[in-house]
């Protein structure tokens, strides 16, 4: 294959990262200029990024001798230190084997998973990396082209805009989450924090994880699981996660009981929240009134009917915080620190996605019944 030029001016801030040129690429001897080039730019563009603002470039556009224009592309890279890269199917799972020290990721995550997260990698210059899933997958799906335009390059021009703006980076979300393990004193003080210090429609986001009977065993698939931990959430700033089960009887009564008092007055946020979390904590006896729930994914059909529902792909949708998800599966019983960290993030990133839908049901009223002047 002969060698194929970049396209635009590498002082460009956003560089859109390529692993090879597309076929069609060939006959006129440089990036983006044939049909499926053409489809990148017009997604680009419709993401609300100008043309002059991005510099196409891959990693291999001589694959005759790949080692060496690999070492080239790191090169250029590290010469002009763009702010912003956008990684383009399979260079951008490659970078995510070589961003994983630096994010919260390993390094066999899928590509989907990591799509639209803001990455950083061992470049030694501020940016961030946003993988994107190849342009053939989403010139096959309208779906996912929408989505890659209107939400994953909408967020690169949305962080443009700080940059430009404020002459740095916009910091990655800062929450405080508190999953070490306390006692039953340290507890019950910051559920009375929770009770007493707050608005007077007071929103908890809540969120439970459970544990399920070993695979093999008698009461697999026939037992619910049982909740161990419980995550609350007054901000998307702040959340806590915390052990239900104590060491003795009256221990056991006291947090049950300042549980009950917050959960009985409060208005509770949670990610599928009728289905799965106010399940298991009515069967744990604790009183629910359910005119005061706000479930995160009923108000996701109401509002994006045609997008997924699960947290992962709101989190994409309305959050700055990177894929997170596979950190609930890195403890074990004898640890209970990851999964108590993993609930808290739960909580906190559910409050910031109803606060985000909640901005929506006011542009559009009508969604809630409500009367429209």
């Amino acid at each position: 294959m002969p060698y194929i030029q970049p396209l635009g001016s590498p002082d460009a801030p956003v560089w859109i990262l390529l692993e090879r040129p597309f076929p069609t690429d060939v006959p006129r001897g440089f990036l983006c200029s044939g049909g499926m080039g053409f489809s990148l730019q017009k997604c680009i563009e419709e993401g609300g990024l100008s043309l002059k603002d991005v510099y196409f470039i891959c990693r291999r556009p001589d694959t005759d001798s790949p080692l060496a224009t690999s070492s080239l592309f790191d090169q250029k890279i590290q010469q002009y230190k763009p702010p912003f890269m956008i990684a383009v199917g399979e260079i951008a799972q490659w970078l995510i084997s070589e961003c994983a020290p630096y994010n919260k990721v390993t390094w066999q995550t899928q590509l989907n998973k990591q799509v639209g997260s803001l990455l950083r990698s061992s470049w030694p210059f501020p940016h961030y990396i946003l993988p994107i899933l190849p342009i053939e997958n989403m010139m096959m799906d309208y779906a996912e082209w929408n989505i890659a335009a209107h939400l994953d390059v909408g967020k690169i021009r949305e962080e443009l805009i700080y940059f430009r703006k404020n002459g740095v980076h916009q910091p990655l979300p800062q929450r405080t989450l508190i999953s070490h393990e306390m006692d039953t004193e340290e507890i019950l003080h910051h559920l009375d924090y929770l009770r007493f210090n707050r608005p007077e429609k007071n929103y908890i986001s809540t969120d439970i994880e459970t544990i399920y009977p070993r695979k093999g065993s008698e009461y697999h698939r026939k037992h619910p699981g049982l909740p161990v931990v419980l995550g609350l959430s007054p901000s998307p700033n702040w959340a806590i996660s915390f052990s239900l089960w104590r060491e003795t009887h009256s221990e056991n009564v006291k947090l049950w009981r300042a549980v009950d008092s917050l959960l009985s007055e409060a208005y509770l946020i949670g990610q599928n929240f009728f289905l799965f979390d106010s399940v298991f904590l009515s069967a744990l006896g604790f009183p629910l009134r359910k005119e005061r729930f706000a479930d995160t994914m009923l108000r996701h059909h109401m509002l994006w009917p045609e997008l997924s529902h699960k947290l992962q792909f709101m989190t994409r949708q309305y959050t700055r915080e990177p894929y997170y998800k596979d950190e609930g599966k890195t403890w074990n019983m004898k640890q209970l620190t990851g999964l108590r960290r993993y609930n808290a993030l739960d909580a906190a990133v559910t409050f910031e996605v109803f606060e985000a839908q909640e901005q929506e049901f006011a542009d559009r009223p009508h969604l809630k019944g409500e009367r429209v002047a």
